[in-house]
């Protein structure tokens, strides 16, 4: 028997401003696209478990949203999608989502057991007019990091089967790198200022890395 995956959204009460969609929908006015009017987000959780719907509720009330700023729908979205354009952002198979081990180990403490697995990502509701290239050409630049983050499909499974690692071992035979010509041995003295200058630039930039993080520790402290 295959084991249901529940989907429990939460975002920002309308009341409230939410600065992240404040400022994706300014990037937008900044490249110039005029035909989208409004920007909605909302944080997506998808949960792997035989659970009841008191259950989930109780995972959505008590654990993912914030009972004063947010609310919450189990297995339900929050919008039409048909009024706009909607774009779902998650994380690549195998990389690690603190929000993920974050929320399974409340989950734990909560009660829940036979959580089979935890997944997080974002939904982002493009209100007004935008092509499909125009929207994919922006969010690759402004919404997701491209070597975590992937745009989710119609009908994804959030949970693939990622297969075991395999050691494999390649050997490199090394010839005749332990051997160096003499004249190759001592460099001249033009390039050896040049390391030495290059050496300072290095120590330099380092003693201001030093004198940088001391700073901020200072105002850490503060």
């Amino acid at each position: 028997m295959t084991t249901p995956v529940h989907i429990i959204e939460t975002t920002l009460k309308s009341k409230f401003n939410d600065p992240v969609a404040n400022g994706i929908l300014a990037a937008i006015r900044e490249e110039g696209i005029s035909g989208v009017k409004k920007v909605q987000r909302v944080n997506v959780f998808k949960i792997k478990a035989d659970l009841d719907d008191g259950t989930l509720q109780k995972i959505g009330s008590r654990l993912l949203a914030d009972a004063i700023t947010e609310e919450y729908r189990v297995n339900s979205s929050f919008w039409d999608e048909s009024s706009g354009n909607v774009f779902e952002i998650a994380f690549n198979p195998g990389v690690m989502d603190p929000v993920e081990q974050s929320a399974l180990k409340a989950l734990t403490e909560l009660g829940v057991r036979g959580i089979e697995g935890v997944k997080t990502g974002t939904k982002i509701l493009f209100v007004g007019e935008i092509g499909q290239d125009l929207l994919k050409d922006f969010a690759d630049r402004y919404l997701y990091n491209t070597v975590i983050q992937h745009p989710v499909e119609p009908g994804e499974n959030p949970f693939p089967v990622i297969p075991p690692y395999e050691f494999k071992l390649t050997t490199v035979r090394l010839s005749g790198l332990s051997v160096l010509k003499k004249k190759n041995a001592i460099r001249p003295t033009s390039n050896l200022r040049q390391s030495r200058r290059h050496g300072a630039s290095i120590a330099i930039i380092k003693l201001s890395a030093r004198i940088s993080i001391s700073t901020a520790r200072k105002f850490r402290t503060c």
